[in-house]
């Protein structure tokens, strides 16, 4: 009470702090009726429209600093942002009309190019014959068709999270109720999506329990030796799954290939399993000489080859940690690390989405501590 009797007045809140936005509401107020001044403007309008904008802001803005931390500067520029929009997909396809100012252009470098810059000294050997789709192939996909697998849970999440800029304040939990669903659909073919981390240019890496069989991935990595054989859990999968043709396709290969140097990939047609093509790689042994390097190579030799191939997805087992004898966790840290530098220096990259399928707890464990570590 004051000292005349009357009750004490109380202090203005405006219409965002009511809301719980940052963005002025009384503004996005005023510009739609100065915009829309003959249709009727709901009190909820402008608070909607706010927190749209300021989810939008935050969003770009976090993908941004990424960006610019990644490129070791302390401030955010155009540059920064015109990355971040358009190796987001659903940003991209929000802003596919917009022009940043002074943003630049992103580059498109064919693979070819980026190959020989890199100098290698390592020839990739490539199928080229087996891997191509005849015209009949393209027309009837009957392969695809007889194989009774649900597609897994990241196509389903990325179709979920397509309106994410629709729904604003309550995207995050539109996420979080397909990550469930979608996991409930992959755990009936028998895959359980264990971890997932999305990297600044918009590449996913999913931790993955289950056959490497059933994953709908564009490629599948082989670990194998000098003579392509079928070793280990995923070899005999494999060579399980894909029967005769697979076989028969792995001596064409051979025999028009020769043996595979250690850390080089060939290439070649999947057969009876969803993944289109297989890359067998010759995985190095812990105990050779130059072991990590080596490994490293071996990955990068991967995604230079899916690169070439414009693949989007890569199914990849845990290489090295096998029959090769390389501990889990450092191989582990050699394959994330090489995967992480490997899109930072190759913009223009086919790949959005790597699988890491395993089978044992302890490379789960592993593999799930140690993308949690890495930067995105």
């Amino acid at each position: 009470m004051s000292s005349r009797g009357g009750k004490k007045r109380q202090k203005a809140v405006s219409r965002s702090n009511r809301a719980g936005v940052l963005f002025p509401v009384g503004r996005m107020h005023r510009y739609l009726r100065g915009v829309t001044h003959h249709f009727r403007i709901s009190g909820a309008a402008p608070v909607y429209q706010a927190a749209v904008i300021e989810y939008l802001t935050a969003e770009i803005l976090e993908l941004a600093g990424n960006a610019a931390r990644d490129n070791k500067k302390g401030r955010v520029t155009p540059r920064h942002i015109l990355l971040a929009v358009a190796n987001d997909e659903e940003l991209h396809q929000l802003l596919k009309h917009v022009t940043i100012a002074s943003g630049g252009v992103l580059p498109k470098i064919h693979p070819e190019l980026l190959a020989r810059k890199r100098g290698t000294s390592a020839v990739i050997a490539v199928n080229q014959q087996e891997h191509v789709p005849s015209p009949a192939q393209r027309k009837t996909p009957a392969a695809k068709k007889k194989i009774p697998i649900k597609k897994p849970a990241p196509k389903a999440r990325s179709k979920a999270t397509a309106s994410k800029a629709a729904i604003a304040a309550k995207a995050t939990a539109a996420a979080s109720r397909s990550l469930k669903g979608g996991k409930a659909d992959a755990a009936a073919s028998g895959i359980t999506i264990l971890s997932e981390k999305k990297l600044f240019l918009g590449q996913k890496l999913t931790v993955v329990q289950g056959d490497i069989v059933n994953i709908a991935a564009d490629a599948i990595v082989h670990p194998t030796n000098a003579n392509y054989q079928f070793a280990g859990e995923v070899g005999q999968a494999l060579e399980k799954s894909g029967g005769k043709e697979l076989s028969q396709e792995i001596k064409d290969l051979q025999s028009s290939q020769g043996t595979l140097e250690v850390a080089n990939v060939a290439i070649c047609t999947g057969h009876n399993f969803p993944a289109k093509f297989l890359i067998n790689v010759h995985s190095p042994s812990w105990n050779s000489q130059n072991a990590q390097q080596n490994l490293e190579k071996a990955i990068r030799n991967i995604l230079t080859l899916a690169d070439e191939k414009k693949l989007k997805s890569l199914a990849l087992p845990s290489v090295g940690s096998g029959n090769a004898g390389f501990p889990k966790q450092t191989a582990a840290q050699i394959i994330l690390k090489t995967i992480s530098d490997y899109f930072v220096s190759v913009v223009s990259s086919s790949l959005r989405q790597i699988y890491f399928v395993l089978y044992d707890m302890e490379s789960i464990g592993v593999y799930t501590s140690e993308l949690a570590k890495l930067d995105s």
